[in-house]
């Protein structure tokens, strides 16, 4: 989040966990289903960031 720092606060909440209306997937699998944010990341994957859209 460094390069884009208007990022953290519609990612992560006020104590710093990532927001649960935000699904984080890499290479197409939620990374909470991994490790969370410790997930590793390599060159050539795909990190997905996707609001969840709340309401009915």
């Amino acid at each position: 989040m460094e390069r884009h720092p208007a990022l953290r606060s519609r990612l992560r909440d006020g104590d710093g966990k990532l927001r649960p209306s935000v699904l984080f997937f890499l290479n197409s699998e939620d990374i909470r289903a991994k490790d969370g944010e410790a997930t590793p990341v390599s060159d050539g994957d795909t990190l997905t960031i996707v609001p969840v859209a709340d309401g009915g």
